[in-house]
């Protein structure tokens, strides 16, 4: 697998973190977010979200009251991270922790009873998920959720053919890995093989959604009024939990509960 060209290229994180303000952006941070906090208790937890980003996810949880840990490793990145949260006010910028490091290292680094720990749109960047199921599973206290979003290995060739291009449709089935829009190719991952990973560190999947079944495979969505924008985002949701619609998203996001 290619390196991530956002740990040393600078312009490739600012496109990375621009798609977040964009309707595919925009569609995919509502969905992880109404996913993850619906299996949250009814208080303010603590949460690590590992391979955060820029803080675009971390953020709107901690602006819902919740006390957060962004793990990030790209230096380029923890430093869009650290800009975000000097934008936010007092009370969120409280409840926020930046620590530069992976996952694994993470684990010596942080106490392991995070009330939700979250791994999102990093898996595909790696050539096995194992090592980093292991942290998240070791950084989760005991009955709380850990939450993995990547890349959809069955339906790989689903942006390919609905743009078009039917010859990289046809090489994408047997495949498992495929090229994103940085231009780097990704791997992908099946709910199947994510729940038999998960129930060997001792986490059981209770659900899991699509996101991104209509817009991810879209180039045109910007250009939406915010009427529109919210009719995708409607629909989205209501796509994401149901059969078949959610198996041909182009990301999957599996969410497990650890063991009491």
């Amino acid at each position: 697998m290619a390196d991530r060209l956002w740990d040393t290229d600078r312009e490739v994180a600012d496109q990375f973190l621009r798609h977040y303000s964009g309707a595919r952006g925009r569609v995919r941070t509502t969905l992880v977010h109404e996913q993850v906090t619906a299996f949250l208790p009814d208080r303010a937890c603590r949460i690590a979200d590992v391979g955060a980003g820029g803080g675009q996810q971390a953020l709107r949880l901690a602006q819902a009251g919740h006390r957060v840990t962004l793990v990030e490793p790209s230096p380029l990145m923890a430093d869009r991270a650290r800009s975000a949260i000097a934008s936010c006010d007092a009370a969120v910028r409280g409840r926020v922790t930046l620590v530069q490091a992976d996952a694994e290292a993470a684990v010596s680094l942080l106490p392991g009873d995070f009330d939700a720990v979250l791994c999102h749109g990093v898996l595909m960047y790696l050539p096995d998920p194992a090592p980093v199921l292991t942290a998240l599973a070791r950084l989760c206290r005991p009955g709380g959720i850990v939450s993995v979003l990547t890349k959809n290995a069955g339906a790989l060739a689903m942006r390919h053919g609905l743009q078009g291009d039917f010859a990289a449709a046809l090489a994408c089935f047997e495949a498992r890995e495929s090229v994103g829009w940085l231009g780097v190719p990704t791997r992908g991952d099946t709910v199947g093989g994510l729940t038999r990973l998960l129930a060997a560190r001792d986490v059981g999947v209770e659900d899991w959604f699509g996101v991104g079944v209509f817009s991810d495979h879209r180039r045109d969505l910007d250009a939406l009024d915010e009427a529109g924008y919210r009719l995708l985002e409607q629909a989205e949701l209501i796509a994401a939990r149901t059969d078949p619609y959610r198996a041909v998203a182009r990301l999957i996001h599996v969410v497990g509960r650890a063991a009491e």
